[in-house]
């Protein structure tokens, strides 16, 4: 056998082997406007422990059970409609942060931190809560709000 069948044998079977190698399969589902969401773009996606997706759109925040969608806005208690940011908060609250302030939902409620509460720009960014038992809420109109969540909240 020549150097040049060898070659080409060699070649053959690893190209034989690529071609039966196929990666995961993945099925994806498209929700849209159609399906129930308010918007079509969504800003912010967060699964709370009971398994809910919660989307954070223009027109507010939206629970996603898997099939339904409810909307939770303004008129539902939330201080804007503008979701950017949904974190989880201690005794399974949702924090959500919006363009006028921040929601906290307790599963049945929505209780509102606003500047009337010492909270020094209310478009919210971004949040993250730390192991200190403080969330710190980014703004894009006056830096980093700190709230502290001992027995009542303090905004640092």
């Amino acid at each position: 056998m020549t150097k040049y069948s060898r070659f080409f044998i060699a070649l053959s079977l690893i190209i034989a082997r690529c071609t039966f190698s196929f990666g995961q399969l993945y099925n994806f589902t498209n929700y849209s406007i159609d399906q129930g969401l308010p918007q079509s773009t969504v800003f912010c996606i967060y699964e709370d422990d009971l398994g809910y997706l919660w989307l954070g759109t223009e027109s507010g925040v939206v629970r996603f059970d898997g099939t339904h969608f409810k909307l939770y806005d303004q008129s539902s208690g939330l201080p804007g409609n503008n979701v950017r940011s949904i974190i989880k908060g201690p005794e399974n609250t949702i924090w959500v942060g919006t363009d006028k302030g921040i929601g906290l939902f307790n599963g049945s409620s929505w209780k509102t931190i606003t500047k009337a509460d010492g909270l020094r720009g209310t478009n919210i960014l971004k949040m993250s809560m730390d192991g200190k038992n403080r969330v710190w809420a980014a703004t894009n109109d006056a830096g980093i709000n700190i709230i502290h969540l001992d027995d009542s909240v303090h905004i640092q």
